[in-house]
């Protein structure tokens, strides 16, 4: 049951069948993930080395354990994973083998099963991570302190707050459009969905940025008023509804229109195309004008706070990798017995390493056929789309990321100028196109007609006549 480097690559033409490879069946062994379909598991039996001593039992009730550790092999030594070392990481481990203070250890289960010689034995088991998620999040940015941090804490803010202005603007361009009303039922009430979607987001982006304005648009419009609350207050759209009482009803009635009440969800039925601000008609250019005039609210939270308070690890924080996930680390395997109440006398019992190993990246050309099964959703409508989350990650290896940083401007990459480092040269195929050749000759060949024309006009005008000789009569 030992474990045997196997490649499942596509056999090159000509190979026999049962080809291999060079050097997948030799060490460093390489482990598949479960994203492969396959499993990977280590396994240990607790028998003394004294030749005719029974194997030992666990004595649960004391708290008796084992378990077993990943190691990553650098430079010859290994290396114990501790979680709780600052950010989590990789530390190295006594050359004797010993297990690490705060070392991240696996658990192992127990079956029983008889050998050949029909006795009782006990086999310890517990199964190999092949991958790991991101196992470390950097704390948030402290406050700044001094001015030059406030200024440029405040540059920030205020960046965001115009980009979501912006964002703004530019849904209610498209939601505005009169040609978007006309279609199917099932795209107007998308659409009537989308409106009320815009008027949530626009009343939590005035509560997060400008609360001022949004406490003021709730009482009549009377007096000197600043741009963005005389538009909000005056704004008039379908049906003769005022957007700042728009925007008010959307909030208070926010847990219907987006159909977290367990009910079916409910729309207000506004529209935004035709909304009007005075005599004409309201644009999204003047939407954006008028909430980019005055400062935001500094204090506010970044635009995380759209979908509620999250914990300090937000999962959209960057995050590094525990194992690494190019296949090229080796590592090895320690078991160990874990005896809480001899503690005082020995420390936990270490066993000797397995053989190296690497743990085959997820594109890894020896793995198993993966089958890509991607599920769309189900409901399709806009509030339930919305439900879904934009997170997407793209990994990079080193080796592509120095070639991506070597080139800058396209022109000057193809010109031969680029950073220092490895050439990258580009192969440049020139090819002259046939029709605009001959659309050329066609001009060139109108203009030498015109001129033949001009000289030799009166070639026509001439009459020219060739005697030709008869043949005498009988």
């Amino acid at each position: 049951l030992r474990a045997t480097g196997v490649s499942h690559r596509v056999r090159p033409p000509g190979r026999p069948p049962g080809w291999e490879p060079a050097g997948v069946a030799g060490p460093p062994l390489k482990l598949f993930g479960a994203v492969h379909g396959e499993f990977n598991l280590v396994a240990a039996s607790l028998i003394c080395r004294v030749g005719g001593l029974p194997e030992r039992r666990l004595r649960v009730a004391e708290g008796d354990r084992v378990v077993f550790v990943l190691r990553r092999v650098r430079d010859g030594r290994e290396e114990g994973w501790v979680p709780g070392a600052p950010d989590g990481r990789w530390l190295p481990a006594p050359a004797s083998g010993e297990l690490l203070a705060g070392e991240e250890q696996h658990p192992m289960f127990s079956l029983d099963f008889d050998d050949a010689d029909e006795h009782p034995r006990r086999l310890h088991v517990g199964l190999v991570p092949t991958a790991s998620t991101e196992s470390w999040t950097p704390p948030a940015p402290p406050r700044a302190t001094t001015p030059a941090g406030r200024q440029a804490e405040s540059a920030q803010n205020t960046a965001r707050y115009l980009g979501e202005v912006k964002q703004l603007a530019d849904a209610f361009r498209t939601l505005s459009d009169a040609k978007a009303l006309g279609g199917a039922a099932d795209h107007v009430r998308n659409l009537q969905d989308a409106v009320d979607l815009w008027l949530i987001d626009a009343a939590d982006l005035l509560q997060r940025w400008r609360p001022e304005v949004w406490t003021a648009i709730a009482a009549p419009g009377s007096g000197p008023r600043p741009q963005l609350q005389q538009l909000l207050q005056d704004a008039a759209l379908g049906g003769g509804t005022r957007l700042g009482r728009a925007l008010h009803d959307a909030w208070n009635d926010r847990e219907r229109l987006l159909g977290e009440t367990g009910q079916p969800r409910g729309t207000l039925g506004l529209q935004l195309a035709g909304a009007r601000w005075g005599p004409a008609l309201l644009t999204a250019e003047q939407l954006r004008a008028a909430f980019g005039q005055g400062k935001p609210t500094h204090d506010a939270p970044p635009p995380a706070a759209l979908t509620g308070a999250r914990p300090a690890a937000d999962a959209r924080a960057p995050r590094r990798p525990k194992l690494d996930p190019s296949g090229r680390t080796e590592h090895v395997i320690r078991c160990a017995y874990l005896r809480p109440q001899c503690a005082g006398v020995h420390g936990p019992v270490v066993s000797v390493p397995t053989p190296r190993f690497r743990l085959a990246s997820f594109f890894d050309p020896d793995a198993p056929a993966r089958d890509v099964h991607i599920a769309l959703p189900i409901d399709t409508s806009v509030k339930d789309l919305r439900k879904l989350r934009k997170s997407v990650t793209v990994a990079i290896s080193d080796q592509l990321g120095r070639q991506m940083s070597r080139v800058g401007e396209l022109q000057e990459a193809l010109d031969g100028k680029r950073e220092d480092g490895d050439e990258l040269d580009f192969g440049l195929v020139c090819s002259f196109s046939i029709p605009i050749i001959t659309i050329c000759a066609l001009i060139v060949l109108m203009i030498f007609i015109a001129l033949l024309n001009i000289v030799f006009f009166w070639l026509p005008l001439l009459r020219i006549c060739l005697p030709v000789p008869k043949g005498s009569s009988a």
